[in-house]
């Protein structure tokens, strides 16, 4: 799951790069269900193949990833996503942006968050928050039956004529429980200093 910004930080040091994309319907996208050859017909080929291994078993991941900078300014816009497969079927997937259109869909409301506690139901943080970013089932999560939905906010700018990129993410994970009960929410962020 942090592959995502390592790749997103990389690209961005390209200032412009990748092939662009759209984000796939979430409804297209249905962890245990849709296969790889489903995501490559959507999307093409990735620019990024690689394996990990979790929970004892080998993931395949592939990433998609765009950057745009505006010439002479600190506009600096970029979208990632990637997608973890087990025998072929999709486990997990993340997408983060930072383009206008789109990051304030993805901006993490902190009142909303709070309102989500164990024991709620998953359906509560989806109406609160709105379609997650991301979803994870085993082997990228523990135990299995076990299932995470993340929702990811990443701001990005750059820093004129001297080349550097400023990174600002903030994550909500939420993992839920086989009997569909939100077991625990972990929030992470990270800002440049």
């Amino acid at each position: 799951m942090k592959l995502i910004y390592a790749f997103m930080v990389m690209l961005l040091l390209t200032a412009c790069g990748g092939k662009n994309f759209i984000r796939p319907d979430s409804q297209s996208l249905i962890v245990g269900t849709t296969s790889y050859a489903d995501v490559v017909k959507q999307l093409g080929e990735p620019i990024r193949k690689g394996t990990l291994t979790k929970n004892d078993l080998i993931v395949q991941n592939i990433s998609y990833s765009y950057a745009e900078a505006v010439p002479f300014s600190t506009i600096l816009s970029s979208r990632a996503m990637v997608f973890y497969f087990h025998d072929g079927l999709l486990v997990g997937y993340d997408y983060a942006s930072s383009f206008s259109g789109e990051k304030q869909a993805a901006a993490i409301d902190d009142e909303k968050v709070a309102q989500i506690k164990k024991g709620d139901k998953k359906e509560k943080a989806i109406a609160l928050l709105g379609t997650p970013s991301g979803e994870f089932i085993f082997p990228m999560t523990a135990p299995k039956g076990t299932s995470s939905v993340m929702y990811s906010f990443i701001s990005t700018s750059r820093v004129p004529f001297i080349g550097g990129v400023k990174v600002t993410k903030k994550v909500v994970t939420i993992t839920v429980g086989p009997n569909g009960l939100i077991t625990d929410i972990s929030t992470s962020e990270s800002k440049p200093s």
